[in-house]
């Protein structure tokens, strides 16, 4: 048997839009959620890197949520479409299972992988495992390989006993799960059970987790490549950068299986995927001139096209009225969004002896300055203007309604 070469990919998640308001500014694809265009983008590299590979690509195996939802959007399906019919035209084989993001909640809805067999690929839904091997194959080279699906509705009533490797043949588990414990047994959740695993698999191509070569199990060849795309901030990367950071790379996993030696894994990278920072900044001894300073630190070096998240720590409601006031937007031209998730404190409520009067609120709204906020002119300032106005109006209503 030849030498294989195998791309691994999972989790494309086509249709994923992320958050409504932040969209795609201008060109031709003006008002499209940004989120949705990077990784309809992502799609479109694979089309034109995988058929221009100077040692070409037999087969790409993607292990499940081609699709965000189980209803994909007409621009989800098109994508997915175009990466199958390019793939198949240049004669590299396609095997599909689905995840838990695209399989319907029920079977006679049909199913929206379904139409991607169309164009010449190996779809694995439902309930069944299903063998792909020898008759299957169009190329002679692939005679020897068998690619054993197990979708993810056949995860839930697994019977393991039923699963091995064919002798005389390169063996490959395709399926989308978690790796369970070794007491669990796959149930409603699908987990994928490691007695699965521990078989003589050459390579387990594993989809769900998207942290980049991700290996479950030490000593077993079972690996996740991750998503294309970070597709939230739980997914982003640390910054500052740490050197350990599952999610640093992006992409899928170049995968070469060699006849009665041991299979060799690397990584296939993206190298476009969309930045995504998540910091996190102490704030409980800071102003808010501190916090400012430190946002600017934190954004100098970003790329204009990356997205940031900061987790304020500890801030007090003033804290956060007052760096509200400040503009911001030099900051914010820097890179894409800056988004601050505050963790806040919660203020002692403090209730005046004074009952609350019209003609009182400026006098207590001094008091209460002078304690939280001796130094904050500006915003006593505001405070008054806003209580004027108040008084003014309550004495215009009275005026009219007598």
């Amino acid at each position: 048997m030849n030498p294989i070469r195998v791309i691994h990919l999972s989790d494309l998640h086509l249709g994923f839009q992320g958050p409504s308001n932040l969209t795609v500014p201008d060109g031709p694809h003006a008002g499209v959620p940004l989120r949705q265009h990077d990784l309809e983008n992502a799609v479109e590299w694979l089309c034109s890197n995988l058929v221009q590979q100077p040692v070409p690509v037999n087969v790409v195996l993607i292990a499940g949520d081609v699709f965000d939802r189980s209803n994909p959007l007409p621009r989800a399906v098109h994508a997915a479409g175009r990466l199958i019919h390019i793939l198949t035209q240049q004669e590299i084989e396609v095997v599909v299972v689905d995840g838990n993001h695209d399989t319907p909640s029920a079977l006679s809805a049909g199913h929206p992988m379904a139409y991607l067999a169309l164009f010449g690929a190996h779809i694995v839904h439902g309930e069944k495992v299903q063998v792909i091997h020898t008759d299957h194959w169009k190329s002679p080279h692939l005679q020897h390989l068998a690619v054993h699906c197990i979708p993810r509705r056949a995860l839930k009533n697994l019977d393991v006993g039923e699963i091995h490797p064919f002798p005389d043949r390169c063996n490959v588990l395709l399926t989308h799960g978690l790796v369970a414990s070794r007491e669990d047994e796959p149930g409603e959740d699908g987990r994928i059970p490691r007695s699965l695993l521990e078989q003589s698999w050459d390579y387990i191509a594993l989809g769900d987790w998207h942290g980049h070569m991700h290996q479950p199990v030490a000593g077993i060849p079972a690996y996740y490549p991750g998503s294309l795309e970070r597709l939230h901030f739980g997914e982003a990367m640390r910054h500052p950068a740490q050197e350990t950071d599952p999610y640093q790379v992006r992409g899928g996993l170049d995968v070469t299986l060699l006849p009665e030696n041991e299979t060799q894994v690397q990584s296939f990278p993206y190298p476009h995927a969309r930045p995504m920072y998540h910091a996190q900044v102490e704030a409980s001894e800071m102003t808010a001139e501190d916090l400012h300073a430190r946002l600017d630190v934190l954004t100098q070096d970003l790329p204009a096209q990356g997205l940031l998240q900061v987790h304020v720590m500890g801030a007090t409601q003033t804290l956060k009225a007052e760096l509200n006031a400040r503009n911001l937007n030099p900051i914010r031209q820097r890179i894409h969004r800056v988004e601050l998730k505050w963790h806040l404190l919660h203020d002692t409520v403090e209730q005046s002896e004074q009952a609350a009067q019209a003609e009182t609120l400026p006098e207590q709204w001094q008091a209460y300055l002078q304690r939280h906020a001796p130094d904050q002119s500006w915003l006593l300032q505001a405070g008054l203007e806003v209580l004027t106005e108040a008084r003014t109006r309550l004495a215009q209503s009275a005026e009219e309604h007598p």
